[in-house]
Formats: structure tokens, C-alpha cells, sequence
């Protein structure tokens, strides 16, 4: 099926036939890419967790059966590392330099430390842009890429940028989880953050071994109820969030290394990869299927496009003149019925962005005097300067950070399920589904909520179920969704707090103490502020612009295509004849591949 797909999206003639009858000038572009999207020999997983959940380790007893990815807790770089397959027996590592300068390393614990510890490469002063490790395993055969990438929640701004720049491209996730202790706030925020940038996750929950069994069924209930009330908070639906597998990553990893199957068995990898190598198997068909569906209904389109120009080039003048103003009154009242729709929209996104502005000035300024009432618990516990004032008021903004994301983006997730179900009722006038009407009933979300697991490269929209809804009618906001959700994360959370903050000097007094962390308090608080004003105009801007755009180009393909139908209709008898004879073939065109589709 695969070929005949990618056939099918490579096939200029019919692309061009296509484009016509459904008068889709982007048509082909979108082609173009669906057959890259083919083409692509390569699904990239990320595996993510908090610093020191096991993260390196499950790479290491998954892939290499030995410890070759660094495993220790310190805090790395904001390196990426990347795993794809080779044909090499022995993985080989290069590093890749910003500059796109390769340099082979010994794939070893020690080689790699060397690159992707913050100790030995501070601040990636090495310029390093990722680490690709070649190697020949029978999952990543598959054409799994796996990425280890910086812990969550604990990281600097940059390793929390490189983890959200992963996560908008990739169909899938391994995210780790801890047993004890389980979910935390910093991790519930993150997850709150990403899940709407990711497609399907798969959700490990590892066990150490001093871990008992009573422990382990504790956290299991605590993680899932968590992530339950995440699913609900994204207004995700029921069966959003697969309940995490147990594993126990050092018994895994011992027993790859000591050759014990038993041991191996008994750690809980096996019933996982099981889920991710039924994954594997199964990408690239679930790719092309969602692509062959989309070509059918392309198809299905066109052709009653196709059949309605035969009918009205063959039938008496007089009569399908009349047909036609018929039909244009019709489409007009649609147009204006989606033009009420869009005003609706807009005034309710005008309304929103008034309303969470000022709950992000409210919130930021809460979240000001408790940073602030907190430095003075601080300080009058006896901590005036030196490092451990610094770390206490790391501590405070970082919780301060944790709390003006939770306070402010379920009115982002609000905003944008509201828009979902008022942009509900829009009727796409691009094509036919029957001879008698060229609208299409739009975005259908309340259907398309229901897939929870819904796959980005099919759907071919960012910003999970709510975003995809509207993106899958107006192409653009599903994005803009997407990205603000996710995006308000970026710099807010992991090591934002102490911007501009100078060293203070363990003898300095309490009241210079106070001064100077109040004023990096109201620093960090209007950083934060600038953040969410500017993600809120990105979000409610390109939204509307896509609303407009989306309106200007429906009119304009409405009047371009009854205005052609009408001139079809004053052309010489022998060219009508022509004309219709295209048309035909068009048809005949497009059955055939409807055949070649359906394996008929």
C-alpha cells in the first residue's frame, strides 16, 4: 500500500487535476510534502524524565546492554543525544558541532562524558550541537530513532528549549517516571507543557531496586492520577493517557550485562518494548493509511467537482445558468453564515485576550509578594548572602515559576477548546462531497476529539486534539494553539529566577539583602510577565490572522470558480464539448486511482 500511496502524492497529472476541480492553489505544495513525509525512512522517539529517573540507563539496557550513554545524576548539557540505526555490530558515536563539523568520539561512558557533562563542557562551550550514535539493533531497524535528552523540570532555559524543539516534530515519547518520588510538581508542570506538543506517549514508571513492591503500586496510583487530572486540566478524552508500565531499569541493565535472562524477564523491559516494537512495526503503515484516506476523499471530491462540470457543459445553456445562480445564492449564505461565525470568534478572542491579560498582570503580581514574603522568611531565618541564600531564592522563584503556569494556561487550554467548538459550524466551500451542494460540513471536532491518539504526522497539524480540530478547517491555528501552550514554558521554568542577580556577600546586612533580592524579584516577575503577554499576542495574532486569511481565500475561491463556470458556459458549442470531454477524463483519472487505492 505504501507505494501505491506515495505514487499517488508523486503523481503530478493527477495533483494538477486535482487541484482544479477542488480549486486548491496549495494543492501540490502539500503533495510535495506528503511525499517527503513517505520518504522518510525515520520516526525519532525522545525519551524524557526528570534528572536522575533512569533516563540513560533504560537507553543503556534497552540498546547497548552495557553502560556506554553517561548515567550518573550530575546535571549534562543541553546536548541531545541520537540513536539510529547502523550496520555497524559496535555503536560508533561522532559528535556534531554547531558549525556541522563531525568528529568521530569513542562511544564509551568516559568518550561522551567528555561532551555531554555541564562539568566538562560548561554552558556547551564546546559548541556542540548533538550526538549521533550509530548502531545495528533490530528496533531501531525499524526505523526508531531514539533521543536521550536533558532532564525535566530541574534544567536550565537552554536544555528546556532543546527538549520543546524535539517534541514539536516528533509522533511519539518515552517519558520516565519516578517510583519515589513519584510525580512532582516541576514534572506535572512540564508534562502540563509538552503533552500538547506530543503525539503517542509511552509512559514508564521505573523501580529502583531498594524499591518494594508496596512503594511501587503507591506511586503507579499517584503517577496515573496525576496524569489523569493532566489529561483533564488539556481537556484531553478518557482514554488520553495509557497507565505507565513498571520497569525496573537497574535489573534490566544488570541482567543485559551478566547475560541473565531471568533477571531481564523480571524487570519489566520485555512488556514494554513489546508496546514500542508494535509501534515500530506499525509507523510507517499508519502513516499511509491516514495518507490514503485523505487521498480518497480528495479524490471522492474532485470527481463530483468533475461530474457537476460535465452535467452543466451538456445540459441546455439557459437552464444550468440558472443551476449555477442557484447554487452561488447558496454558497453566498454560507459564506456569510462562516462569516458570522469568524466575527463571533473574534470578538470571543478580542474578549479572552482583554480578560487573561489582566489575570496574568494579577498572577504575576501574587506571584511578586509571595517570592517576596518568602525572602523574608529566608533572611530572617539568618540567611543574609553567600550561596545559600542564593539557592533559597532559586528555590522561591522556581515555585513561584511552578505556580504562574498553573494559575495562568488552563485559561490558554480554555481559550482555545472554546474556539474548537465555536469554529465547530464552519463549512469549507473548496469542494463537493455531492452534486448538489459544494459545501463540506467543517471541523467536526467533537469526532475528532475522540482520538486520543491522535498521530501529528497523519493529521499534519501541531498543538494536540483541541489545536489539530481547528488546524484541520484553518490551516495555521492548530499551530498557533500548539505552540503557545507549549511555548509558555520556555524560559519560565529551570533556572529563570536569578536573572540579573549579583553574588551577595555573606557579611551584608539583612535590609541590603532584601533590597537586592526584592529588586531581582521584580525583575524575574516582569521577565515572566513580558513572557505570557507575548506568548498571549503570538496565540490570539496569528489566530485571527488565519481566521481573516482563511475568509479571504474562501471568498475569492468561490468567485473564481463561479465565475469560470459561468464563462465555461458562454464558450462555443465545440469547445464545451472539449471541455467536458477533460473533464471526463479527469474522471476516468481519478476512479483509477481510486481503484489502485482500495487494492480493487
Amino acid at each position: 500500500m505504501m507505494s501505491d500511496v506515495r505514487d499517488f502524492y508523486a503523481d503530478k497529472a493527477v495533483a494538477k487535476a486535482l487541484a482544479r476541480h477542488l480549486a486548491d492553489a496549495g494543492l501540490e505544495e502539500r503533495f510535495r510534502k506528503s511525499v517527503a513525509d513517505l520518504d522518510s525512512d525515520e520516526c525519532v522517539i525522545p525519551v524524557l524524565g526528570t534528572q536522575g529517573a533512569g533516563k540513560s540507563s533504560f537507553l543503556n539496557a534497552v540498546l547497548f546492554g552495557d553502560i556506554v550513554l553517561p548515567v550518573d545524576a550530575d546535571e549534562t548539557t543541553c546536548i541531545p543525544t541520537v540513536v539510529r540505526y547502523g550496520e555497524n555490530a559496535e555503536p560508533k558515536a561522532s559528535v556534531v558541532l554547531a558549525s556541522g563539523e563531525r568528529r568521530v568520539v569513542a562511544c564509551t561512558e568516559e568518550g561522551l562524558g567528555e561532551y555531554v557533562h555541564q562539568a566538562k563542557n560548561p554552558g556547551n562551550e564546546k559548541g556542540v550541537a548533538h550526538i549521533e550514535i550509530l548502531f545495528k539493533d533490530k528496533l531501531l531497524k525499524q526505523g526508531i530513532a531514539l533521543v536521550d535528552l536533558p532532564g525535566v523540570g530541574s534544567i536550565t532555559a537552554a536544555n528546556q528549549k532543546t527538549t520543546l524543539e524535539y517534541l514539536k516534530g516528533c509522533p511519539a515519547a518515552i517519558f520516565m517516571l519516578r517510583t519515589v518520588p513519584p510525580i512532582t510538581n516541576s514534572e506535572s508542570v512540564f508534562i502540563q507543557g509538552a503533552l500538547p506538543l506530543m503525539g503517542r506517549v509511552f509512559w514508564v514508571q521505573n523501580q529502583w531496586t531498594d524499591e518494594s513492591d508496596d512503594e511501587v503500586a503507591d506511586g503507579l496510583e499517584h503517577n496515573f492520577n496525576v496524569l489523569g487530572q493532566i489529561a483533564d486540566r488539556l481537556h484531553l478524552p478518557g482514554g488520553a493517557i495509557q497507565r505507565p508500565t513498571v520497569v525496573c531499569v537497574k535489573r534490566a541493565l544488570d541482567g543485559k550485562i551478566k547475560d541473565d535472562a531471568k533477571a531481564v524477564a523480571a524487570s519489566g523491559l520485555g512488556a514494554f518494548l513489546d508496546g514500542v516494537a508494535d509501534f515500530a512495526k506499525s509507523w510507517r503503515a499508519d502513516l499511509a493509511e491516514g495518507k490514503k484516506n485523505q487521498a480518497l476523499e480528495s479524490l471522492a471530491a474532485a470527481r463530483a467537482s468533475a461530474e457537476r462540470e460535465v452535467a452543466q457543459l451538456s445540459g441546455d445553456a439557459a437552464k444550468e445558468r440558472a443551476k449555477l445562480a442557484d447554487e452561488k445564492k447558496r454558497v453566498d449564505e454560507r459564506i456569510e453564515a462562516n462569516a458570522g461565525l469568524m466575527r463571533e470568534a473574534r470578538d470571543f478572542l478580542d474578549a479572552q485576550r482583554t480578560e487573561i491579560s489582566r489575570l496574568i498582570a494579577a498572577e504575576c503580581q501574587k506571584c511578586m509578594e509571595d517570592i517576596r514574603n518568602n525572602v523574608r522568611t529566608s533572611i530572617s531565618q539568618g540567611l543574609v548572602g553567600g550561596p545559600q541564600l542564593e539557592k533559597a531564592f532559586d528555590d522561591h522563584v522556581k515555585r513561584g515559576s511552578e505556580t504562574l503556569f498553573q494559575n495562568i494556561q488552563p485559561a490558554f487550554l480554555d481559550l482555545s477548546a472554546n474556539l474548537a467548538r465555536m469554529l465547530d459550524g464552519l463549512e469549507d466551500c473548496r469542494f463537493s462531497l455531492d452534486a448538489g451542494n459544494i459545501c463540506v460540513k467543517g471541523s467536526k471536532f467533537s469526532e475528532k476529539s475522540k482520538r486520543h491518539e491522535f498521530y501529528r504526522p497523519i493529521g499534519s497539524a501541531v498543538g494536540g486534539i483541541a489545536g489539530a480540530a481547528i488546524g484541520s478547517i484553518i490551516p495555521g491555528v492548530g499551530t498557533a494553539i500548539g505552540l503557545a501552550i507549549g511555548g509558555l514554558l520556555g524560559g519560565l521554568l529551570g533556572g529563570g529566577g536569578g536573572e540579573g542577580l549579583r553574588r551577595i556577600e555573606l557579611e551584608r546586612q539583612k535590609e541590603a539583602a532584601r533590597s537586592e533580592l526584592f529588586d531581582a524579584t521584580a525583575k524575574f516577575c516582569a521577565s515572566a510577565k513580558r513572557r505570557f503577554e507575548d506568548a498571549l499576542s503570538g496565540f490570539c495574532d496569528e489566530t485571527d490572522r488565519a481566521i481573516r486569511n482563511w475568509m479571504k481565500d474562501q471568498k475569492k475561491m468561490v468567485e473564481e470558480h463561479f465565475a469560470q463556470a459561468s464563462a465555461a458556459l458562454l464558450k462555443p458549442a465545440e469547445e464545451k464539448v472539449r471541455l467536458a470531454e477533460a473533464a471526463k477524463s479527469d474522471i476516468v483519472l481519478f476512479d483509477s486511482w481510486k481503484k489502485k487505492l482500495e487494492g480493487k
